[in-house]
């Protein structure tokens, strides 16, 4: 006769069994595709967040893998490898991704890769997923490319750029030879179509080194552009820094205002 004590010990032991499994099978590889998630392997942890995490055809978001130790401290010097979902080179709506310093983390365990939105399928919202891994731990990530709905009004950072100190086009009488401008051109939809004038574009340096004025929201021109003078830490060292400017977003926009540039130096 069974012992019931003993019958519930082992049922007990088989459920742990069972819950470990499908945790494997769950976790083992990253959790699902949502923004931000984070994925383990081994002895690393990768953790991918996109910024903007909605765009435009055309639009680039700068995707941020964290990799950590696991005692939680940044793991510095990994390669970090960029894709789409399951290794793909391009995403559903044409999108592709760049690597920027060939995937190596820095001091802070973060890797950085440049998203580009692809213009598949215009009149409908496509989700990309975007996928890091490094030695065996992989992370998710998820952008939207937003339709093109123009209907909804409203405007858009159409280009975002900086123009080394070399560039004849020069809107400061005096230059340091490690300086830049930054550069973000607004243009409005349906009746608000072509260059947006008087529009305040907010500048803000988003990763990496290098100071900005004091003033960092500038009025578009009647050119719909808005210009602002970036000051480059040491020339000719080799590093990047992330710079970003977002306009005011007019209801029922939901995207489009948000645009990110990465400046080499």
């Amino acid at each position: 006769m069974n012992n019931p004590k003993t019958r519930k010990q082992r049922l007990l032991l088989l459920s742990v069994i069972v819950s470990a499994f499908y945790l494997a099978v769950l976790y083992g590889c990253g959790t699902g595709p949502d923004s931000g998630t984070t994925g383990t392997a081994t002895s690393l942890t990768i953790t991918i967040v996109p910024t903007p995490d909605t765009v435009y055809a055309g639009q680039q978001s700068i995707v941020i893998a964290t990799v950590k130790n696991t005692d939680s401290t940044p793991a510095a010097g990994k390669t970090v490898t960029f894709s789409f979902a399951n290794g793909a080179t391009t995403g559903p709506s044409g999108a592709t991704i760049s690597t920027i310093n060939s995937g190596l983390t820095n001091a802070s365990g973060e890797a950085w890769a440049t998203y580009t939105a692809g213009n598949l399928t215009p009149a409908l919202d496509i989700i990309d997923i975007v996928q890091a891994s490094v030695s065996g731990t992989v992370g998710l990530a998820t952008i939207m490319r937003g339709k093109a709905d123009i209907l909804s009004g409203g405007y858009s950072i159409t280009s975002f750029e900086g123009i080394p100190a070399t560039s004849p086009i020069k809107r400061f009488s005096t230059w340091a030879v490690n300086n830049c401008e930054l550069k973000a051109k607004v243009e409005g939809f349906l009746l608000l179509s072509g260059p947006a004038v008087g529009i305040p574009v907010t500048f803000t340096i988003f990763r990496g080194p290098g100071t900005l004025p004091a003033v960092t929201t500038i009025l578009t021109d009647t050119n719909g552009e808005a210009w602002i003078f970036f000051d480059l830490p040491v020339p000719g060292v080799g590093a990047e820094t992330v710079v970003r400017a977002t306009v005011p977003l007019v209801a029922p926009q939901t995207n489009g205002g948000d645009a990110v540039s990465v400046i080499y130096w």
